[in-house]
């Protein structure tokens, strides 16, 4: 049995990223340097499992023959992310107090997390062919063709 199955059923990606957002907020209340390094624990708990699990879906999600481009493109998007996103908390951060840039980021993640959210409902992920569903469309070729 691999190690997928024996950890149960991955948490979806848009889960890890609400949660990081999530707990990136609260980094904001911290008003001394000890506080603010307690506080960013769980954000440093949740930063890689949501990276892999992204990295992880684009490379399940996609087909085998164009999987090296999606991966490319699932890089550069999370690039374009970081280039816009740190402008972003620096403007937060200039028009508002410092702790403004963590709940703007934390923001942005679950705004992130919820699109995710909802665009997974609305279109379920492919399921991989079942022994029954293959022999279906075995028996269906087989009549269209004869």
């Amino acid at each position: 049995m691999d190690a997928n199955r024996r950890a149960g059923r991955p948490l979806p990606t848009w889960l890890l990223l609400g949660l990081l957002g999530l707990v990136t907020i609260p980094a904001g209340l911290a008003h001394e340097r000890p506080w603010l390094c307690v506080a960013v624990v769980g954000t440093g708990f949740l930063a890689a499992p949501t990276l892999s699990a992204v990295a992880d879906a684009v490379s399940r999600l996609a087909p085998a023959g164009v999987r090296g481009e999606a991966t490319s493109l699932q890089s550069s998007a999370q690039s374009a992310g970081f280039a816009f996103g740190s402008p972003i908390v620096g403007v937060a951060i200039d028009v508002s107090v410092p702790a403004g840039g963590f709940a703007a980021a934390g923001l942005a993640g679950l705004g992130a997390a919820l699109t995710g959210c909802l665009l997974s409902r609305r279109c379920p992920s492919p399921r991989p062919p079942t022994s029954a569903r293959r022999e279906s469309a075995r028996r269906t070729d087989a009549t269209h063709v004869q």
